[in-house]
């Protein structure tokens, strides 16, 4: 078995996602590791000339390439897409107390622009604190249940 992942790296690594990377937990190892997609398809290529890269990018196409060759060591993230802030934020919204904060936050999530409206909301409510906690706890169980899903030990060191 390999060494566990801190919870805590995983769960910013599923706040932070950023279009055109892919991230992996390292189940041998223990880690995080993130690689540009266009990284990954350089890696794909069986015969590159890592003279023709900066050296920054040499170091994370070598990163590509063992994702590549010891894919089974490696277990993609759930993506932006797999986590539903939406429904994160709804559930926030709708159970949040006075009664007067909850009616306003759930008209601001409603239609386009409801993340913009919403995080303007929580900062002029005085309930951002409340939010980020709400939402590291989420994604803490979001986290653990997916780390049971794959077999990928952690340690708990969110409490």
């Amino acid at each position: 078995m390999g060494k566990p992942i801190q919870l805590r790296l995983l769960v910013v690594e599923l706040d932070f996602q950023m279009e055109g990377y892919s991230t992996f937990v390292n189940k041998e190892k223990g880690e995080i590791v993130s690689v540009t997609d266009r990284t990954l398809r350089i890696a794909e290529d069986v015969e590159i000339d890592m003279e023709n890269y900066p050296e920054w990018e040499q170091d994370m196409i070598e990163e590509a390439i063992d994702i590549i060759e010891n894919e089974e060591n490696f277990v993609p993230i759930p993506s932006q897409f797999d986590i539903d802030e939406y429904e994160i934020m709804e559930t926030f919204s709708l159970n949040i107390e006075p009664a007067k904060v909850r009616e306003r936050l759930c008209r601001a999530i409603q239609g386009r622009g409801a993340f913009r409206r919403f995080k303007d909301l929580i900062i002029e409510l005085g309930v951002a604190d409340e939010w980020y906690k709400y939402k590291e706890e989420r994604l803490k169980e979001i986290a653990a249940e997916w780390c049971k899903m794959k077999e990928i030990d952690y340690v708990d060191d969110l409490e």
